[in-house]
C-alpha cells in the first residue's frame, strides 16, 4: 500500500520544494525531475496572471457592443471606442488573442513533458484547468456552475492540494 510517507521517501525531489503555488515551486534545482516543467509551471501563472486583464477588458468593450446592437446604434459603438490610433476594441481584441496564443503555446509546452513528481503534476493540473474551464465561467459564482465544471473544477482542485501539501512536507 502506497502511503505518504512511502510516496515522499520516493521522490525526493519533493523534500526540495518550497511552496504551494507553481509560480513558487519553480525554485527546485535543474537536476531535479521535473525542473523544467516547474520553470514553465511559474511562467504559465505569470503569463496566465498577465493575461486576465487584457481578457476582461475585451469582455467589457464587447459586453457594450452587443448593448449598443441590440439597439441598432452600431455607428455610436464604433465612435464610442475610436481613438487617433484606430479602433480601441479591436486593438483589445488583437492584444487578448496575442497574449493567448502565447499562453496557449506556454500549455502545449507544458503538456509535452509528462510529470514525475506531485509538484509537476499540480502544473498539470494548473494547465488542465485553463484548457477546459474559460476563464468566464470561472468567474461565474460557483453555485451557478453547470455539473460538469464543478465536477473538473473539484477534482482539479483535490489534485492541487494534495500535490501542494506533499510539495510543503
Amino acid at each position: 500500500m502506497l502511503t505518504r510517507r512511502k510516496l515522499l521517501a520516493s521522490t525526493p525531489a519533493l523534500a526540495v520544494a518550497v511552496a504551494t503555488p507553481a509560480a513558487a515551486v519553480c525554485t527546485m534545482p535543474t537536476s531535479e525531475p521535473d525542473a523544467e516543467l516547474l520553470r514553465l509551471g511559474a511562467e504559465f501563472e505569470r503569463q496566465y496572471e498577465a493575461w486576465k486583464p487584457y481578457w476582461r477588458t475585451m469582455h467589457a468593450m464587447g459586453e457594450t457592443w452587443q448593448e449598443f446592437a441590440r439597439s441598432g446604434r452600431f455607428a455610436d459603438f464604433m465612435d464610442a471606442w475610436r481613438t487617433p490610433e484606430g479602433d480601441a476594441y479591436e486593438a483589445a481584441i488583437e492584444t487578448n488573442n496575442e497574449k493567448l496564443t502565447r499562453l496557449d503555446e506556454l500549455a502545449k509546452r507544458i503538456r509535452a513533458i509528462p510529470p514525475s513528481t506531485l509538484a509537476g503534476l499540480m502544473v498539470h493540473a494548473r494547465v488542465c484547468r485553463f484548457d477546459c474551464l474559460p476563464l468566464p465561467k470561472l468567474e461565474e459564482a460557483r453555485e451557478d456552475w453547470d455539473w460538469d465544471v464543478e465536477c473538473l473544477t473539484g477534482f482539479l482542485e483535490h489534485v492541487e492540494r494534495m500535490a501542494g501539501s506533499a510539495v510543503q512536507s
